[in-house]
């Protein structure tokens, strides 16, 4: 059934992911073959996603048509929700994210810092003080 072999397709991608960032040609200088990769492993890396969001409706309904109780159904339903709100939420923000979906880089700028004189200061702080 198309449930198992889903799964193994997601199975394989997911595993190869970090082989991939091995094989990845250097960021500098910006060459073709940097830019095919990453169109590649941001597609596969979704594409794994959503095809293992997609799996675990597919397999909520073959539960459900097996016979197993509405509890089980349920729970299997709202389980699969759950996985599949985590991706969406991180494909949300980083399209919003004006830096291109660097949260590091978010959370750099909130991440509080001690300066010499042992106060305590976030970094945006410090950035608004030395423009003015």
């Amino acid at each position: 059934n198309y449930h198992t072999w889903i799964g193994l397709a997601v199975t394989a991608v997911g595993t190869l992911q970090p082989l991939n960032a091995l094989l990845r040609p250097h960021s500098q200088p910006r060459t073709v073959a940097r830019i095919v990769f990453e169109v590649m492993f941001k597609c596969f890396g979704w594409s794994a996603i959503l095809l293992g969001a997609a799996n675990m409706f597919i397999g909520v309904v073959l539960v459900y048509q097996k016979g197993y109780s509405d509890g089980t159904v349920v729970l299997g339903a709202v389980s699969s929700a759950c996985c599949l709100a985590v991706p969406l939420a991180v494909f949300g923000f980083g399209c919003n994210c004006p830096d291109r979906g660097a949260l590091w880089l978010r959370l750099k700028k909130l991440k509080p810092r001690r300066p010499a004189d042992g106060s305590l200061t976030s970094s945006s702080d410090d950035a608004s003080e030395h423009s003015s």
